[in-house]
Order: C-alpha cells, then structure tokens, then sequence
C-alpha cells in the first residue's frame, strides 16, 4: 500500500481490542525500503512487553502512564532525534515549540515513578500469562458458548477477547458489574459510539457477532480466585 504519497505509516505495537502483537520491526524495515516515517502507537502494550524503539526501527513512538498503573491524562512520545519534529499544540512557546500550554508537573512525577516498575510490570507478565491461559481453557468447556477472538500466540500476556454467543455484550457487561467485575465492551476511546468494533469486523466478524463481544485485562493484582470466582458467575448467570 505504501506509493509515492505516503510520508508516514503508522502501526499499533499491540492492539487494545484483541491483543495482538503487531511485527512493528518488520513494518519499519518495509517503510525504511521506501524511505517513509514509521509511528507506532505502544500505549497497550507497556509493562506487558518489553519496548525497545530503536530495536522496532520507529521514528515516533507514544505511551500511556494508565497502563502502567500511572496518573491518567498523562502520556509521553517518543520522536527519533533525526526525524522532522511540527508543532502539534498551538498558542505558546512551551516544551521548545512543539505544544503550548503548562506541563502538568505532577502527572509527569507520578509516570515517571510508575516508569521505575516496568521490570516488576514485566516480571509479572508470565504469572499474568498462565492466569490468561487458564481462563481461556476453562471458556472453551462451555461447549461452544463462548468464543475466543484473542489469538493463543503471539499476543499480550494480559488481554482476552471474548464472544458469548448470542448474547449482547451490553448484557454481560452490566451482568458482571453487578457481581464486582469489571471488563469491557469497547476501546475507552470509543465507547460512546454505538458502532461494533473495526477491529473485530475486520478479522471477519459480522457486526452481530461484534456486538457479543467483550474484553477482559488482566492485571498485577488477579487472583487465581478471581478468575474462579468470574467463572462461577458466568456459568451461573450467563450460560
């Protein structure tokens, strides 16, 4: 798809929906060839794999401090020292041109802080991967109720994309909040459009399936228990 007029290409590291691990490295290599800018978005995958930018080849990079148990509003980007830098904030001088308005100070600390636990975060990440696993195992007994969209490889330790067969995931949703659960139904950025997700339409879901699907995120402090216990609720209540 790159031709002439291409001048950025941007991939995300790991989708927010499924899960999925994106081959970055190689998508830069292929923009490299044809001397295009290579963005990654790797907000959902910090903490969760280890990040190398210069490794992934990107010339801009973005993280999120949330995903890292961090102050939300707060985020960080990364820009290649050789690559072309625009002011994307107008009205004032700060931050050397680029994007006016006072840095929030205290955002900025609390990320920083929360950056220093990355090892720990990664460290974790394989108790999180077993959990995950489990999980997973345990769904697919519900004899074809429940359908796995997260591929079993190459995807985050922490995020499963999950379909009840009809079954609207506004149901389970509000269902499991009921009992103290929280998952999702959508991406924080869009959960005020009533649209199915791009994602899932796009590896071929149609939009009734879509809309029977729900995310659930591991984190530091899931239990074995909570699993069990989310699992007694879904057979009890749902299936």
């Amino acid at each position: 798809m790159i031709d002439d007029d291409t001048f950025l290409v941007c991939c995300m590291l790991a989708n927010n929906k499924l899960g999925t691990i994106q081959n970055v490295k190689e998508v830069s290599k292929r923009a490299k060839e044809k001397g295009v800018l290579i963005f990654s978005d790797c907000v959902q995958a910090l903490g969760k794999i280890p990040i190398n930018v210069k490794e992934l080849g990107a010339d801009y990079a973005i993280f999120s401090a949330h995903k890292l148990y961090g102050p939300k509003g707060c985020g960080a980007m990364y820009a290649r020292i050789s690559a072309p830098e625009i002011q994307f904030v107008h009205g004032g001088h700060q931050e050397e041109g680029l994007r006016a308005g006072t840095e929030s100070v205290h955002n900025i600390a609390g990320f920083g802080a929360a950056c220093k636990q990355v090892p720990k975060l990664i460290k974790h990440t394989e108790k999180e991967h077993d959990l995950k696993h489990y999980f997973a195992e345990r769904l697919k007994e519900f004899n074809g109720n429940i359908i796995i969209n997260s591929p079993e490889n190459n995807s985050l330790p922490n995020t499963l994309s999950i379909r009840f067969v009809g079954k609207s995931n506004s149901e389970v949703l509000h269902t499991l909040d009921y009992y103290g659960i929280a998952v999702s139904a959508g991406s924080a950025c869009s959960t005020s459009l009533d649209k199915p997700s791009h994602v899932l339409t796009a590896i071929g879901l149609s939009e009734q399936e879509a809309r029977e699907t729900i995310r659930v995120s591991l984190g530091i402090d899931t239990t074995k228990k909570d699993i069990d216990y989310t699992l007694k609720i879904l057979s009890k209540h749902l299936l």
